[in-house]
């Protein structure tokens, strides 16, 4: 019987055809908004997730409180080359490593660009830290080294001629304030815009330029293998508050894990995922509003056909069937149309991200991503459907008959 049902329902969505597809569109539009919007967001998540499990999960990022270290050094409330020594000291830790942030106006030429300017101490030890954390992998030349100067290594978007109109190449010379620095090293792309336009140079000279004193950014630390960093996060939280003579609850520092900073992360990117799906989720009901005005012309267009089945025995239930399948047809059409334009959309958007604003933006798209689309577009025409089949199995079949 349901085999006769769903040939008797796709008989009667081919006579009103174009009202059909005018109703799936709005499906279309609703599933496919979804489809696009999880897809991105979920795969934005996953992709810092990744980026995250590629450094791992014994680093410390010490930071002054509230400034997530970006940006350039408060005067009030900042970090000093005393807390690096101070963290270092700490049973636990491992490497420790200090950076400082400027955007300056860099030279190159006849052409100034303002460019987030790195600072980093040239030791080893933050040359291995650095690369690990930042993600800073030279692609030519090399990295900064004991004893440089004037030195500086240049984000894979001044190689390429991304950020000035010609290519920054190794031996080029960049203007930073007024003093000149030599390129001995392009960086491998990383992935987001910020870090690949990023010049490093040697943090004693961007405090000249710059005029900071011993104020510090960022500091990373490595903690010893064996070691917990939760527990290694405590000690140095005690002793920076035993330096500074501070409360607990009153520092003018934070002290997060990567687990940390990935369940930040998380939480921000649940929230985004909250509002990109109420947006879709108005697209859904606009389509659901379109379905139950089509289901209930039909009912009143086959007022009389309603009749004649139930005088020959079709029962309430059965007319019930017929006109909720006919609405779940409409939102099976249209969610696979909207999956597959959904998808589209979210893949467009990769491409774009990663040739324009060089961001490794991977799309989602999983099986459960499309099995919950066709469930979700299949419900929603069913529960749209709702209403008028039940209008249709109640009617009286002797009024329906007289029905003109």
């Amino acid at each position: 019987m349901i085999k006769d049902f769903l040939k008797l329902s796709f008989i009667n969505l081919r006579k009103r055809r174009l009202r059909s597809w005018l109703t799936i569109i709005g499906i279309i539009i609703g599933i496919g908004s979804v489809v696009a919007l999880i897809s991105l967001s979920v795969g934005l998540n996953k992709e810092v997730e990744r980026q995250f499990q590629l450094f791992g999960s014994d680093k410390l990022f010490i930071t002054p409180r509230g400034m997530g270290g970006f940006g350039p050094p408060s005067s009030t409330i900042s970090l000093t080359e005393k807390d690096v020594d101070v963290i270092r000291d700490v049973d636990g830790v491992d490497l420790v490593s200090a950076i400082i942030f400027q955007q300056m106006p860099v030279k190159f030429r006849d052409e100034i660009q303002f460019i987030n300017v790195i600072g980093i101490s040239t030791d080893e030890e933050t040359e291995k830290l650095f690369e690990e954390v930042q993600g800073f992998k030279v692609d030519k030349g090399r990295q900064l080294k004991p004893g440089d100067k004037l030195k500086a290594t240049v984000g894979s978007l001044l190689g390429s001629g991304d950020i000035f109109k010609d290519e920054v190449e190794i031996r080029d010379k960049l203007e930073i304030g007024d003093t000149a620095f030599k390129v001995v090293g392009i960086y491998k792309p990383i992935g987001n815009n910020q870090d690949d336009s990023s010049v490093v140079i040697p943090i004693e000279e961007l405090r000249k330029i710059s005029g900071t004193k011993d104020e510090i950014t960022m500091i990373f630390a490595k903690t010893k293998e064996g070691y917990s960093p939760i527990n290694v996060k405590e000690e140095v939280e005690k002793a920076l508050r035993d330096f500074k003579n501070q409360e607990k609850g009153e520092e003018t520092f934070e002290v997060r894990t990567s687990e940390d900073l990935l369940r930040l992360i998380n939480q921000l990117f649940g929230t985004i995922q909250v509002v990109l799906v109420g947006i879709g989720a108005i697209s859904l009901i606009v389509g659901s509003v379109g379905v139950m005005n089509t289901m209930y012309t039909s009912v009143l267009e086959r007022t009389k056909e309603i009749g004649i089945m139930k005088s020959i025995g079709a029962t309430n239930s059965n007319i019930m069937q017929i006109f909720l399948i006919e609405s779940g047809i409409l939102g099976v059409v249209g969610g696979t149309v909207g999956i597959i334009l959904g998808i589209s959309m979210a893949k467009a958007v990769e491409m774009f991200a990663s040739a324009t604003l060089f961001v490794p933006l991977k799309a989602y798209v999983g099986i459960d991503l499309i099995i919950g689309a066709l469930i979700l577009s299949f419900t929603m025409g069913c529960v749209a459907g709702l209403l008028p089949a039940k209008k249709a199995s109640s009617l009286n079949p002797v009024d329906a008959l007289r029905y003109e």
